[in-house]
């Protein structure tokens, strides 16, 4: 009886065993084609493209899928990749930039932000992941040295060229509306820009006023919240001249 109880116990301990195998392996692929899809985007970007009509270097991009709206560049924590948009915020929650079904998702764009309108507020998402891809390291800003040294990345769309200058990152969860968009007046603008500078775990120098848009980054952070957690960072973006 006894010995049987031990056969059992290794078969299940076995089983268990592939079983974590399959899924380990499962998920290394899938992280490499990721990685793969990435390169892939990377490869067909031209940002010294002539911008004729509707912007050049987005072209061979927006023939796979019409939903790239524009490329992310954060050089400090080896980001690079199109930025796609559709209706609502849940279709690339699950899906690469070509629309197809992905656990790393994309980086995408706020359905709500009108691009060609210049909104005072953009907002853009993407996952935390494991292997540091999409924003994976973007925790590394809550590093006050790395935070100081890094402020600097660039954002393009088909209309326009920005450069950002980072100026708050916090912790949060999704009690906080700071992924607000429409502001009435700009009495309430204001208001919103106050209470993101003062949420920051670092300050600046930066200046930002009603008068200027901001651009905001938001990600998973398990610290106050494991399922509703949020890392923010938000900045100032000026049109390249």
């Amino acid at each position: 009886m006894k010995r049987r109880l031990s056969k059992l116990i290794l078969l299940i301990s076995f089983a268990v065993a592939c079983v974590s195998l399959f899924k380990l392996t499962d998920l290394y692929a899938e992280d490499v084609r990721n990685q793969q899809t990435i390169r892939e985007a990377n490869g067909l970007y031209s940002p010294t493209a002539e911008q004729t009509g509707v912007e050049a270097k987005f072209a061979a991009l927006r023939k796979i899928n019409q939903d790239v709206v524009g490329w992310l560049q954060i050089d400090s924590i080896k980001v690079s990749y199109p930025v796609a948009q559709a209706e609502d915020n849940d279709y690339y929650l699950n899906r690469n930039w070509k629309g197809e079904e992905s656990r790393a998702g994309s980086i995408f764009i706020d359905y709500r932000n009108d691009l060609a309108l210049e909104p005072e507020h953009i907002i853009l998402y993407g996952h935390r992941m494991n292997d540091g891809s999409m924003f994976g390291q973007l925790k590394r800003y809550l590093d006050e040295d790395f935070f100081k040294e890094n402020r600097s990345f660039d954002f393009e769309t088909q209309a326009q060229d920005y450069r950002a200058e980072i100026f708050s990152v916090y912790v949060t969860t999704t009690d906080d509306y700071y992924i607000q968009t429409d502001f009435d007046r700009q009495q309430a603008y204001e208001s919103f820009l106050r209470m993101i500078q003062g949420r920051s775990h670092f300050t600046t120098d930066t200046i930002v006023t009603e008068q200027d848009q901001i651009l905001t980054l938001s990600t998973c952070d398990y610290t106050l919240d494991p399922e509703e957690g949020r890392l923010v960072v938000h900045a100032k973006i000026k049109k390249r001249v």
